[in-house]
């Protein structure tokens, strides 16, 4: 039924058949670690103010007028007409130093050394032609969702002008947010990745890196790219995008061929440049009254949404479908949840809930109840939240397969709040099956970790190790490796629990071989020495 809504009402139809945009699919496709290593690693560069210890890394976002984020931290010594030295590993610029000047900065250099505000900064290049062959890091508005794989690249020292020397790049593991609202993974980190990107399978930004926490450094947060909004508000429109609303305006240009630019590659419009076309759209919005201008910008809203750049689908509305507006309600609810903002979610939840009430879509409406379960459960309100959570059950046969996992999970967790994790251990099952029915197997491991959590609160080690080796299974088959490592680390601690000596020490063994340098790799060599197996 909903499929059929949207067909009808993302683009307008033509006389024979369906429109190009209907049918269209803009999610970026995923890029393997050497490929993205290979793509960005340019665009990825060193920071140093003369004169001072300030150093860092920073990225480039915009080839044509040298646009870097980094964070403030890593230039705040620098005034506005500072010289700010920039290498870049580009081949073409090896041994270069590029002067850059700090365009605008979110926080503020406090008298006591402290900072206040958001810590990040742009940086524009004074001679930008000199990197228009490198191709930018895009930027993605969306927080990671749980099982994702992330990739960090920075620079943990300085050696003079050999970025190449001393670049890094390292998948990263995903973990639970910090109450401050930041992105928290597992990271092998020191003080010259401070600026560097936390980037997505789609080449696209999500997270500026702010500072490493914990003995080692192996924890590290990043600001997320959402909070980097002002300064993407400060970029230009491109040409190319200047002459592609013209045609849009003036409706030269075939749904059609708009289709085939929206689609994200190599050659394509930007996400960057897909923002600052969005903001100009916004800034004058009377021009893009034509029935058929807005036909197109339809077309642009979806792809908006279907790469990530949810808020500005919200805002946006004006031009949209009321149901892709409430999806990408639906989608910033869920992010706000993961940052610890449950009174933002649930006012994006409400406006979903309006809207999807007003087009008759019960699979929207199943979905906005599903997400305001999670929003009461943030709150703490753990009775409104279990009797909510009966209700979407009940009902979940309205549900897309990933929200009827999301739901169970939901509900376990419930469970668990209420001191009862025997009835939780059923439900992250049941929810681990249905994302490897949706094709998520790494996301069915997480679940089926959290099921062993619970098996152990109910004092069944067995049905934890059962658990955790499923989990095992299930990312080697995606070859996620710190997941597995993990799964590994836990299932060697239950297998002891158990008196398994022997499995517990080829569990710890295989996880030093999975992870030399992981979180629990101190605390496992010296186990492997003491205990006696």
């Amino acid at each position: 039924m909903r499929s059929c809504i949207l067909a009808m009402l993302i683009c307008s139809l033509p006389a024979h058949g369906q429109s190009a945009c209907s049918n269209a699919n803009f999610e970026p496709g995923a890029m393997s670690e050497t490929s993205l290593k290979s793509e960005f690693k340019s665009a990825v560069m060193r920071l140093q103010v003369p004169g001072s210890t300030d150093s860092g890394t920073g990225y480039l976002i915009d080839s044509v007028n040298g646009y870097i984020i980094t964070a403030f931290h890593v230039v705040q010594t620098a005034q506005a007409n500072t010289p700010i030295e920039v290498v870049t590993p580009f081949s073409g610029l090896r041994g270069t130093k590029l002067i850059a000047k700090l365009i605008k900065s979110l926080a503020t250099l406090q008298q006591d050394g402290t900072l206040s505000g958001t810590d990040l900064a742009l940086l524009k290049l004074d001679n930008a032609s000199l990197v228009k062959d490198i191709r930018p890091v895009d930027v993605g508005l969306r927080f990671p969702s749980p099982s994702s794989v992330l990739y960090a690249m920075g620079y943990p020292k300085l050696d003079e002008d050999e970025p190449n020397k001393t670049f890094t790049e390292q998948s990263v593991e995903l973990m639970a947010s910090p109450d401050d609202g930041s992105i928290e993974v597992r990271q092998a980190i020191f003080g010259g990745n401070s600026g560097g990107p936390l980037i997505d399978p789609s080449g696209s930004v999500i997270g500026t890196c702010r500072e490493s926490i914990g003995i080692g450094a192996i924890v590290s947060r990043y600001i997320p790219m959402s909070d980097a909004e002002s300064l993407l508000d400060l970029l230009p429109l491109s040409a190319r995008m200047a002459n592609l609303d013209d045609q849009v305006k003036t409706g030269h240009i075939s749904e059609a061929d708009l289709k085939d630019i929206l689609v994200k590659s190599s050659t394509t419009p930007t996400n960057v440049e897909l923002y600052t076309w969005a903001r100009h759209v916004m800034s004058n919005h009377d021009q893009y009254t034509a029935a058929s201008t807005r036909a197109l910008l339809k077309c642009q809203i979806k792809a908006l949404m279907q790469r990530g750049l949810d808020d500005l689908v919200i805002e946006l509305s004006t031009f949209g479908d009321p149901t892709i507006v409430a999806d990408a309600n639906i989608s910033v609810a869920e992010q706000e949840i993961e940052r610890g903002r449950p009174l933002s979610a649930q006012k994006h939840v409400e406006a979903a809930q309006a809207s999807y009430l007003a087009a008759n879509d019960q699979v929207g409406s199943a979905r906005a109840a599903m997400v305001s379960t999670r929003v009461q459960l943030a709150m703490g309100s753990i009775a409104a939240a279990d009797k909510q959570s009966s209700t979407v059950l009940a009902n979940i046969d309205k549900l897309p397969l990933p929200d009827k996992a999301a739901a169970l999970v939901t509900a376990a967790n419930i469970d668990l709040s209420k001191g009862t994790p025997a009835a939780a251990i059923g439900k992250f099952t049941q929810a681990s099956q249905f994302f490897v029915a949706d094709g998520k197997p790494s996301r069915a491991a997480d679940i089926l970790v959290e099921s062993a959590t619970a098996s152990l609160k109910v004092n069944k080690p067995l049905d934890a190790a059962a658990s955790l080796r499923n989990a095992i299974s299930l990312y080697q088959g995606d070859n996620n490796k710190l997941g597995e490592a993990e799964s590994v680390y836990k299932l060697g601690d239950v297998q002891s629990v158990l008196g398994n000596n022997t499995a517990s020490k080829t569990s710890f063994t295989n996880y030093l071989t999975l992870a030399p340098d992981g979180i629990h790799a101190p605390e496992v060599k010296e186990l492997l020495k003491v205990t006696q197996f």
